[in-house]
């Protein structure tokens, strides 16, 4: 009898652990953080053996893992904002260059009336 409760303990424990180590790999996918069995370790206070030996806690962390390698890739995220920066550098040189265009059309304006006012001027 003695040995049956002891079983039911351990595997009520392993249940408590297990909703644990679930709900702390939620709250690192919501903060976009990298999942690893480090990271888990250190957050969560348990050894990192006892992510390798329980199975359904290795599946979880396997399944979170492999998931999140579909969104979160730190080189991905550093060349997605060298990429907004380069973007936003064009579309202020793009401003710019318009302003530019507009002051050469207007002076090249002005240059052609003063040529016509030459012409007319010779014509005289």
């Amino acid at each position: 009898m003695k040995y049956d409760k002891i079983v039911a303990m351990n595997q009520e424990k392993s249940r408590r652990n297990v909703g644990i180590v679930k709900k702390e790999i939620h709250n690192m996918l919501e903060r976009r953080e990298q999942i690893t069995i480090t990271a888990l370790a250190k957050s969560t206070g348990f050894d990192r053996s006892f992510f390798y030996r329980n199975l359904e806690v290795r599946k979880v962390v396997v399944k979170a893992i492999s998931c999140q390698k579909t969104y979160y890739n730190p080189d991905q995220v550093i060349i997605n904002q060298n990429l907004k920066e380069k973007t936003f550098d064009l579309q202020l040189e793009n401003i710019k260059l318009k302003s530019e265009v507009e002051k050469l059309r207007t002076m090249n304006q002005q240059l052609i009336r003063e040529i016509e006012s030459y012409r007319m001027e010779e014509n005289e």
